[in-house]
C-alpha cells in the first residue's frame, strides 16, 4: 500500500502474488495492478521487481508508476530517502506544496468517487470521470491555510503557520508559489 503516490494510487492493499493479472479499481476511470517483472534499466533482465502499473481513460496502456524489491529495508534506508525527498533542492516536493485526498461515497465509504488535489495554491475537485472544478485559488498564504483546514482537515498551529515564511512553496505577495 502506498498512501502517497497521488491520484492513481491503489485504494486498498494489493497482495504480492507472482503471475497474477488482477486489476484493481483506483479513482474513477483509473485502474492499477502489481506485476513481477524486470524493468528496462536493469542490466540483468533476469532480475525482477514488483512494478505498480497504472492506466486510465486518457492513457489506456499500462504504464509503470514505481517499483520495489523484496529486500528488507532498515530504518536508515527510510531516513535517507525521506531526507532527500524533503530536503534536496532538486526535489519538487521542496518547491511546491502537493496534497491528494481520495473522496469516497458517503453510503459505503469504500468506493472512490473522486479526488481533491492541492497543487501549489489551487485546490481542484475531480468527481467521476472528467468532471473537474477549481474550489480554491488562494492568493495569499492565509487563504491557503484556511483552505487546508476546510478541505483537508489540516489545522496548522500558529508556529507552523509562521514556519511557512521564506519557504520556496510560500505564496508570495504576487499570488504565485
Amino acid at each position: 500500500m502506498d498512501v502517497g503516490f497521488g491520484s492513481q494510487s491503489p485504494l486498498h492493499p494489493i497482495p504480492l502474488e507472482k503471475g497474477s493479472d488482477q486489476v484493481y479499481s483506483s479513482v474513477p476511470g483509473a485502474e492499477v495492478r502489481l506485476v513481477y517483472r524486470p524493468i528496462a534499466p536493469n542490466t540483468d533482465q533476469s532480475q525482477c521487481l514488483w512494478v505498480l502499473e497504472t492506466r486510465n481513460k486518457s492513457h489506456p496502456d499500462w504504464a509503470g508508476g514505481y517499483c520495489f524489491s523484496e529486500l528488507e529495508w532498515l530504518p536508515n534506508d527510510f531516513d535517507i530517502i525521506n531526507f532527500r525527498t524533503s530536503q534536496a533542492p532538486q526535489s519538487w516536493f521542496t518547491q511546491r506544496l502537493v496534497l491528494v485526498r481520495t473522496l469516497v461515497d458517503e453510503e459505503t465509504r469504500t468506493k472512490a468517487i473522486g479526488m481533491l488535489i492541492l497543487g501549489g495554491n489551487v485546490i481542484e475537485r475531480r468527481i467521476g470521470e472528467g468532471k473537474k472544478e477549481i474550489v480554491v485559488d488562494a492568493k495569499t498564504e492565509k487563504e491557503r491555510v484556511t483552505a487546508l483546514s476546510e478541505w483537508f482537515g489540516i489545522v496548522l498551529r500558529p508556529d507552523e503557520e509562521r514556519g511557512i515564511t521564506g519557504l520556496a512553496s510560500e505564496i508570495t505577495s504576487k499570488g504565485s508559489v
